[in-house]
């Protein structure tokens, strides 16, 4: 299993590129953190408070509950939970719970 987190603001930027099933909650840390399965298949790059998040598994993120989260691919099924900010869908190929 690899883990990755950094850390961040309230309401940060999040960017998602997730090529298989994304599990997405809101959690109360200044965090954000990533796991997936598999190793070397997961990504999480910052530059000011922008994350972009990068997998090429089934993975389950984290993000601060007041975090914009922008889904640029999700190539599995989506569960989105907890959030408070606003989420910004673009490109889903499974369902969105």
């Amino acid at each position: 299993m690899e883990k990755q987190y950094v850390t961040t603001s309230e309401s940060p930027k999040v960017v998602l590129e997730i090529h298989g099933n994304l599990r997405l909650k809101g959690w109360d840390e200044l965090q954000v953190g990533a796991k997936t399965d598999s190793e070397n298949n997961l990504t999480i790059e910052q530059q000011d408070d922008t994350i972009r998040v990068r997998s090429f598994n089934d993975s389950k993120v984290s993000v601060p509950r007041q975090a914009i989260v922008l889904v640029e691919v999700v190539d599995g099924e989506a569960t989105i939970k907890g959030l408070e900010g606003e989420v910004r869908p673009t490109h889903f190929r499974g369902v969105t719970t």
